[in-house]
Formats: structure tokens, C-alpha cells, sequence
């Protein structure tokens, strides 16, 4: 899903880093400052670490918008 993402903002001229865990994202904003953010709330190295990004970058006054997308896939049972 972050490659389909990847690819359409930058065809639409959009700069797009992508980040795979929640410590290279939060390296990325120590370097640039993006304007919009986009996390997944299931980020690798933790079931809520996209939130936990979320929360370290707002108290350390990163005011980017964040934007959380996520893909959760559940198999219903009878």
C-alpha cells in the first residue's frame, strides 16, 4: 500500500519519503520539515508505534498535520 501511495503523489509532484518503521520516520523529521505527515497506526516494532510516533513528534513541537491510514484485515467466523 505505501508503494501505491508513493507512486501517485509523486506522479502528482509530490516529494515523498517513505519511512518502514517508526524510529526512520522520526530520523526523517529530525532532517525535514515535511508538510503533512503520513502514518500507518500499525508501524513495525510496536502494535500502536504510528501513535506513538504521533505523540513523541507533538510533544517535541513537530506541528506537521498527520494523516493515519491503515489496512486491518479480520476473517470473520461463524
Amino acid at each position: 500500500m505505501a508503494e501505491v501511495l508513493r507512486q501517485a503523489l509523486t506522479e502528482k509532484g509530490y516529494g515523498v519519503d517513505h519511512a518502514v518503521t517508526a524510529q526512520e520516520g522520526e530520523a526523517l523529521t529530525r532532517l525535514f520539515p515535511y508538510d503533512v505527515l503520513i502514518l500507518d497506526v500499525m508501524l513495525p516494532k510496536g502494535a500502536d508505534a504510528g501513535w506513538s510516533l504521533a505523540r513523541t513528534l507533538c510533544a517535541a513541537g513537530y506541528a506537521a498535520p498527520v494523516l493515519f491510514l491503515s489496512v486491518f484485515h479480520h476473517r470473520l467466523t461463524q
